[in-house]
């Protein structure tokens, strides 16, 4: 038999040694009872330390109906229309936004999670919502004089069921 030869059935039979070894090995863990549980343990202590989470509110979107009728005869088609949720109480901070330009505005817009500007802030973080739509002359994210605003709420993501639909209520001066 040549060297080489020997070489590759050296090699096999330390395979087939490691093979059958880490086989036994895996069978011991799998059996020993103790490990198990302590495993099980552990999972469902940190399942129960977890925070509980509202299946429905992970779930939850509200639904705008956008209705610009009354102000229509003051704009112009260029501006830009910013649609968001905020908590109805605290901080002003928009919780889940959107933005179009006039001209492609749809009359349904949908506000969920995905639309939220930081992780953790979205419209499921509080328990009652106010929604804007702001039609801005500038594009500006910040309001500024001569904006349109609508708002409504508070609007409850549990009990909520229908699209809302804010008023144009003023123009900011």
């Amino acid at each position: 038999m040549n060297k080489r030869v020997a070489c590759i059935i050296c090699i096999l039979m330390i395979a087939v040694k490691v093979s059958a070894a880490d086989k036994k090995l895996t069978q011991t863990i799998i059996s020993d009872t103790s490990f198990n549980n302590s495993i099980e343990t552990n999972v469902k202590a940190k399942v129960k330390s977890s925070p509980k989470v509202n299946s429905k509110l992970a779930l939850a979107s509200i639904d705008v109906q956008l209705d610009l009728s009354s102000i229509k005869s003051e704009l112009t088609g260029n501006e830009t229309v910013f649609v968001y949720a905020r908590a109805w109480q605290g901080s002003r901070v928009p919780l889940a936004i959107k933005r179009f330009k006039l001209n492609d505005l749809p009359s349904l817009v949908t506000l969920d999670s995905s639309n939220a500007m930081a992780p953790g802030k979205d419209i499921t973080s509080v328990e009652k919502l106010e929604v804007l739509v702001r039609v801005s002359q500038s594009g500006h994210a910040s309001p500024q004089s001569g904006d349109w605003l609508a708002t409504t709420g508070p609007i409850s993501l549990e009990t909520q069921k229908n699209p809302v639909l804010p008023n144009f209520i003023e123009q900011l001066p």
